[in-house]
């Protein structure tokens, strides 16, 4: 599978929802979203989904640290290939202030977590 490219776009455009469609969350209601011509409704969403990273604009922080929240049980859990996918998604940039790098617990009430900011 090659992934898909999103462009920015105006508010209510329609990004979150192309995203959600193209990584297999919703199906099209018309038409049909395909991946290298298998349309996403035939595609196995576990499969898909080993593909696609999704951060919507109304997430869940989940008292984690940043390596489990990266990786969420799914993929390569080594620093190297977390660090990578923090390079790879602009995450890197928050590293240099997190108490324990990749293994800060991303909550600021438990004891030794750190919260990270709306932007961030």
């Amino acid at each position: 599978m090659s992934p898909p490219h999103v462009s920015c776009g105006e508010n209510g455009s329609g990004k979150t929802t192309l995203s959600r469609v193209l990584s297999g969350l919703y199906l099209p209601t018309g038409g049909e979203a395909a991946w290298d011509g298998i349309p996403t409704r035939d595609l196995d969403p576990w499969q898909a989904w080993r593909h696609v990273c999704l951060v919507p604009q109304d997430y869940v922080r989940l008292p984690l640290t940043l390596r489990e929240n990266v990786t969420l049980g799914q993929g390569d859990s080594r620093d190297a290939a977390v660090l990578a996918t923090c390079e790879a998604s602009g995450a890197a940039e928050v590293l240099p202030g997190l108490r324990s790098g990749i293994n800060t617990l991303l909550a600021n009430e438990w004891l030794g977590g750190q919260e990270l900011s709306g932007g961030q």
